[in-house]
């Protein structure tokens, strides 16, 4: 993800050596900039090659609509720990709002023990 624009705000960041233990604040995006998801470019050269017309067409207009979002005003949450936190980026601009909620849980594809919530579970 790429985004332009200016912040402004405060954010505690706490440290041992070189790793990070925790991030806590909030940013305002108090002028216009834009988002761009880059993950979304070649999500249609992935899909497989018997996929039809219309469902490649329907996900291409999908796609533009949330790959790239100016926006006016946001705000950026942050709270992290140890290894897992939340976060959320709310943008206003002249296609609505668009608010994008972010969790990172450690995980290994070689631990079996991840801490990621199982369904049911409340997080």
């Amino acid at each position: 993800m790429t985004m332009t624009g200016e912040l402004d705000g405060k954010l505690s960041v706490q440290g041992q050596v070189t790793a990070i233990q925790n991030v806590k604040g909030s940013l305002t995006l108090p002028k216009a900039g834009v988002v761009h998801i880059k993950s979304l470019d070649d999500l249609l050269d992935r899909l497989p090659a018997d996929t039809s017309a219309l469902k490649r067409d329907t996900l291409k207009i999908a796609i533009q609509a949330l790959e790239t979002y100016p926006y006016s005003f946001g705000q950026l949450k942050i709270d992290y720990a140890n290894e897992s936190g939340v976060g959320s980026l709310i943008l206003d601009g002249p296609d609505g709002r668009r608010q994008f909620d972010m969790y990172l849980h450690p995980w290994s594809k070689d631990d079996s023990s991840s801490k990621v919530a199982k369904n049911g579970d409340n997080q």
